[in-house]
């Protein structure tokens, strides 16, 4: 016989779980066929604790990372509640099997739980204090996201009380005030949570001897400092001396490699550089008259103004705006490279490869001592993304040896070493970064990838998106995956979902490359809708390019909206009068407008016109590869008397 909950609604499916207060079910609904998570509760086990809190605190919640109550019931016995059946692996179990996990997928979690818990902090008039923090009760879903169940001992922050009225929580993660030293509060769960990193970090239960959180690297020297800090900081048992906010742990787990000694001392050495030159600028400027000082002063602020907004803008995503700024700071000063550097940062953004190169070669002398690293970098990366890996390795080399502590700088060294086949190089590269770091997991990724190992590969992309905190890496690492399908059948219906995952992700991230992969992409799935659209978000967005205006002309010329299609080469025209491919593609949209009239109305002069205007224009003139399909219509139609 079957069993069943609530009059048959919901049929029995397995046990979830098992505890002092209750049973777990997965349960099916009879008519829809979805899974559910009903709870029973032993009324009779509950002893003093309140089997209500659960349904009456989630009820008022609505988050990603907490189950839903959908229903309540009860018998005699028991109380019945049906939540959201998450279809993952709860972490005490996961750790059976590993012992203990990577440091950065525990740093991935703990961002994710500090956000939860800032949702239930935040709850309004009484924030909601979770108090049972604990391996069993996070689950991680298929998409690596974090979940918090079992509310049975969360309670509502109530200000003007001195003490919890009962002693609850998981000995072990309970913080002291959970015993009755004083009334819990939001440091409470971070007392909890970071118990739970250090059992998750080193594999060691509070709950096992030594029965105490030790500093991490004496367990683990391999572990980091600044997880070695926020750790202690977490766990300290008088409340005023943890971390006060999950807001404030959180910023600190953002940057967690940034609170060892070694970044440190870094940034203590820097500041002294910088006041050392702070001092020779002063003396110097003793020797200066007053007035004088003070204008310089002025232009040098609204110089320094120009360029600080400049990268504002960019951050903003609007570049025309910020190419305005870092040429008024020219103006300002034009013997600073800052300015220069700034306006090739802008055309990297723009994808004007070749201008930015142009652009640098032009103004290189203007370049030294730190700035020639910016310059070397911008120059190495320009020739990476058109492909020619010897340019773009000797300028990385360069920029490498000049700052060799940059991160992304290595990285794009690395990934020029990987395109050249020289493998050993680009592994070698890794050791100067962090092992924790996501871009080792992008090199290795990229290096597999150049060696055809895509299965291998696309798991360390993968990983590296779901795991970087770099935006830029992580759209890296997107794009790269999405490179590595192929462009036709169920590869292509890959690569698309990968750009698509990427704009879900990185919807403020504002990198034209997704946007225009995927508008390619679409357009070879026979998607032209979606890939007009792509392609008109770039043109909104500024990215003027040629060919993203033929590419839609072409689509609209393909859904047969000649007139719309003409409107779309025209404005090409207006922007790009010398592009020989404008006046290929208006020949054949005046072709096909032609051979839709009647013969006896027919007149090809202006495809003809159009013809010649790109043969003048194209670099080879007739002879160019692009241009021979459209020749050879041109000797048909002579030959047929049409011209």
């Amino acid at each position: 016989m079957e069993k069943t909950f609530f009059d048959g609604r919901y049929v029995y499916v397995n046990t979830l779980g098992q505890g002092g207060m209750g049973t777990v079910y997965l349960v099916k609904n009879r008519q829809l066929g979805n899974l559910w998570a009903i709870k029973a509760v032993d009324k009779q086990a509950a002893g003093g604790v309140d089997f209500l809190a659960e349904p009456n605190i989630l009820k008022k919640l609505s988050h990603p990372a907490l189950p839903r109550i959908v229903d309540i019931g009860e018998d005699q016995r028991y109380l019945y509640i049906v939540e959201d059946f998450i279809d993952g692996y709860s972490l005490d179990v996961q750790m059976n099997l590993v012992h203990r996990f990577p440091e950065s997928q525990v740093v991935h979690w703990a961002k994710q739980l500090c956000e939860v818990l800032a949702y239930l902090h935040s709850q309004k008039p009484s924030p909601v204090i979770y108090r049972d923090m604990k391996p069993a009760n996070l689950i991680v879903d298929s998409n690596n996201r974090i979940k918090l169940i079992d509310f049975g001992i969360a309670r509502e922050y109530k200000a003007n009380s001195t003490q919890d009225t009962s002693y609850v929580g998981t000995r072990g993660y309970a913080a002291p005030e959970q015993y009755g030293v004083g009334q819990t509060d939001e440091r409470t769960d971070i007392y909890s949570l970071g118990v739970t990193l250090y059992h998750l970090l080193t594999g060691l239960s509070p709950n096992e001897p030594p029965y105490q959180v030790q500093p991490l690297r004496q367990v683990d020297p391999k572990l980091s400092e600044g997880m070695e800090h926020i750790v202690a900081k977490c766990t300290q048992p008088d409340p005023a001396k943890r971390y006060q906010s999950v807001a404030e742990l959180h910023m600190d787990l953002k940057h967690y490699k940034r609170l060892g000694r070694a970044y440190k001392r870094f940034r203590r050495v820097r500041a002294i550089k910088r006041i050392a030159k702070s001092l020779l600028v002063a003396a110097s400027c003793l020797c200066i008259v007053y007035g004088v000082r003070l204008i310089r002063a002025d232009r040098q602020q609204a110089f320094t103004a120009a360029i600080d907004s400049g990268y504002r803008m960019i951050e903003e995503f609007r570049y025309e705006d910020a190419m305005e700024l870092f040429q008024q700071a020219i103006k300002q000063n034009g013997s600073n490279s800052a300015g220069h550097l700034g306006v090739s940062n802008v055309l990297i953004k723009q994808g004007e490869y070749q201008r930015c190169i142009s652009y640098l070669k032009d103004n290189a002398s203007l370049f030294s001592g730190d700035s020639a690293a910016g310059l070397n970098r911008n120059l190495g990366y320009c020739y990476m993304e058109l492909d020619d890996t010897g340019n773009a390795v000797f300028y990385m080399e360069k920029a490498v040896e000049l700052d060799g502590s940059n991160v992304e700088w290595l990285t794009d060294l690395a990934v020029c070493y990987a395109l050249q086949k020289e493998y050993d190089k680009a592994l070698d590269v890794i050791q100067d970064i962090d092992s924790e770091n996501p871009a080792v997991d992008f090199i290795k990724g990229q290096v597999l990838l150049s060696q055809g190992e895509r299965g291998e590969a696309r798991q360390l992309l993968r990983l590296t998106a779901a795991q970087s905190e770099d935006d830029s890496l992580r759209m890296r690492a997107y794009t790269t995956l999405a490179s590595s399908y192929d462009t036709q059948g169920t590869e292509l219906r890959q690569r698309i979902a990968v750009l698509e995952q990427a704009r879900r992700e990185l919807p403020e991230y504002g990198d034209f490359q997704i946007v225009e992969m995927l508008g390619e992409s679409y357009h070879l799935d026979g998607q032209p809708e979606s890939a007009a659209q792509m392609f008109q978000l770039l043109l909104d967005r500024g990215y003027n390019r040629a060919y993203i205006y033929r590419n839609l002309a072409i689509i609209r010329q393909e859904q047969g909206d000649l007139q719309e299609a003409r409107r779309i080469l025209e404005q090409m025209r207006a922007q790009f009068e010398t592009d020989y491919t404008c006046y290929m593609q208006l020949a054949y949209l005046q072709l096909e407008i032609e051979n839709q009239k009647a013969q006896n109305k027919r007149d090809f002069g202006a495809v003809w016109e159009y013809y010649q205007l790109a043969v003048g224009y194209s670099p080879q003139g007739e002879a160019t590869p692009e241009l021979l399909p459209l020749k050879n219509m041109m000797d048909e139609l002579r030959e047929k008397n049409w011209l």
